[in-house]
């Protein structure tokens, strides 16, 4: 498979072009990281337990209450609580942070594989693409475990590339050095979310490189029993340290796995549900990904030696893979969308040929950008009207898009792609930031919850006895709370764990009252104003204040007897 070859990917491709790409990529991930929204119930769940971990001082058997929590590897909530620690706090910017960071080195990570396939300047464009996508910023800036994975898969799948396309020129060394850095990170999948998944997409994506070329004993150049050796150990260290600790780790983890590949922990989806799902992740440029697709098919047919072919294989093989699972999720295909960005890149890059050539009639162009002036100023008028509270939001992004609308048409018209791309970063990032800033925190569906926990824990006494019950939603309380929480999963549950206590304050539901007074004398003290997902103000996030009850003589006897 030919591909750029040398090893100065810096100076190819332009310290200037890379800083751009690094300073528009920070930008957009870490504008308004921690101040824009609440936690999500997934992010929840991650930021909770890392810091009971730290709390509890247990860093092996994670725990949300008085469950263990362990259906995914501690990686990320090592590097959560890591980064709390440093920083002196736990709150949402020390949860993402580390998230954001590495999707930062995602976006690098990928350059230089499509630099090392396709070229410097078709790299950096795929980075880019790459960068700028919904999805990709979608998961850079959420404290969960997805972009962890993605990029050590991404990784381990440009040095295996990098190594293949350069195995002529590398000495002895470089080769083993490469090899075990391979295993390395392949076994390092199995840190961020659940063991063997990131290791079958990674040997999956990679099998192919041998596939399409015919090279059919090519695997034996990284057979290497040292190497896999390292990569057992890294994935299966916390595993086995788990189980040597609490024996129930290992029911609870072939029910999980097992259970969502049979989608019966939910996320049952048909089996052509991702072939719906890869255009609106891909957005804004799913458009210059069909324009590129053609390009690549040619290249394809043309090159059998070609990237193309493993672009293609890389695409196509995962989703596929995953497919075979009842047990679907949209973020299972961030793994290979990066394959897609390489086809945009050629997109975009035909696009900009296109756009220099002075036999082709831009006017089509020109009229569609027209009618999206139009349909904005109706939308805009639309929403000042019918939607009051949004009518600042329609003048400042209504003006805002017709500017940069008219800044691309005067690009095309000037026939200048290095303007028209501009101008579309520009709409893109903008519109992104404003959202961030102005939109996001005003319609942030947990906002309430988490002013309620917090008014609720700085009002309760601090020398009572605080307890969160709800099951995995008690996450978000022991995580927002300014002081530590007694986790109990079920409400039913508190008499036992807590016998010992007269009074308790408990955050549950407003259905759990009657879970409560069955035991103890209860009192409403406060409620969220709104809780995600509510039915019925019953469903909403609750302070009750719980006196126990007198114990009778009989009660007495038999709880002696027990």
């Amino acid at each position: 498979m030919h591909s750029p070859r040398g090893t100065s990917w810096f100076r190819r491709a332009g310290w200037a072009s890379q800083r751009t790409l690094l300073g528009l990529t920070a930008v957009l991930y870490l504008t308004c990281l921690g101040s824009n929204r609440a936690l999500t119930d997934h992010e929840a769940l991650m930021a909770g337990s890392a810091k009971q971990m730290v709390q509890q001082g247990d860093w092996l058997l994670l725990r949300i209450g008085d469950q263990l929590w362990l259906e995914k590897p501690p990686l990320p909530q090592w590097l959560a609580a890591i980064t709390a620690i440093e920083f002196g706090t736990f709150n949402e910017w020390t949860m993402r942070l580390p998230f954001a960071i590495t999707g930062i080195g995602v976006v690098l990570v990928v350059t230089r594989l499509m630099s090392r396939l396709l070229g410097p300047k078709l790299g950096l464009l795929a980075g880019f693409v790459q960068a700028t996508s919904v999805y990709q910023i979608s998961y850079a800036r959420l404290a969960e475990s997805d972009v962890i994975l993605q990029f050590f898969v991404m990784s381990a799948i440009a040095v295996f590339v990098g190594t293949e396309s350069q195995r002529e020129n590398l000495s002895a060394t470089d080769r083993r050095r490469r090899l075990w850095g391979f295993w390395v990170l392949v076994g390092c999948t199995n840190l961020a979310k659940g063991l063997v998944f990131g290791t079958v997409l990674t040997l999956l994506t990679c099998g192919g490189w041998f596939l399409v070329r015919g090279d059919w004993w090519g695997w034996r150049r990284w057979f290497s029993p040292v190497g896999m050796l390292v990569a057992v150990v890294i994935a299966a260290a916390w595993p086995v340290a788990v189980v040597l600790s609490d024996s129930t780790a290992l029911q609870l983890w072939t029910d999980h796995t097992v259970g969502r590949a049979a989608g019966a922990i939910g996320y049952t989806k048909p089996f052509w549900y991702y072939a719906t799902t890869w255009p609106t992740q891909l957005l804004p440029w799913t458009p210059f990904f069909f324009i590129g697709l053609p390009v690549s098919l040619r290249l394809l047919k043309s090159e059998p030696q070609g990237p193309d072919r493993f672009l293609w294989w890389w695409m196509l093989s995962q989703p596929l893979l995953l497919s075979l699972s009842s047990g679907k999720h949209h973020h299972y295909l961030i793994y290979a969308l990066p394959a897609c960005s390489a086809i945009t890149a050629r997109g975009l890059f035909a696009t900009a040929a296109w756009l220099k050539d002075q036999s082709r009639s831009w006017t089509p162009a020109l009229w569609m950008l027209r009618g999206l002036i139009a349909s904005g100023v109706v939308v805009a008028v639309a929403v000042l009207i019918l939607l009051p509270a949004y009518r600042i939001d329609a003048v400042v992004m209504g003006c805002g898009a017709a500017c940069l609308l008219a800044w691309l048409m005067h690009a095309l018209q000037q026939r200048n792609a290095r303007q028209a791309a501009m101008a579309l970063t520009t709409i893109f990032a903008v519109g992104h930031l404003y959202a961030q800033v102005g939109i996001i925190p005003r319609r942030d569906p947990s906002a309430a919850d988490k002013a309620f926990i917090i008014a609720a824990s700085q009002a309760t006494p601090r020398d009572g006895v605080l307890v969160a019950s709800g099951c995995q939603e008690i996450a978000r309380h022991i995580f927002y709370a300014d002081r530590p929480v007694v986790g109990i999963w079920e409400p039913d549950a508190i008499p036992q764990k807590l016998a010992t206590n007269s009074e308790l304050y408990v955050i549950a539901r407003g259905h759990a009252r009657e879970q409560l007074a069955q035991w103890s004398h209860v009192e409403t003290l406060d409620q969220s104003h709104y809780t995600r997902r509510e039915s019925t103000p019953d469903d909403r996030y609750t302070l009750f204040h719980v006196e126990r009850a007198p114990l009778t003589a009989a009660t007495d006897t038999e709880s002696t007897r027990h």
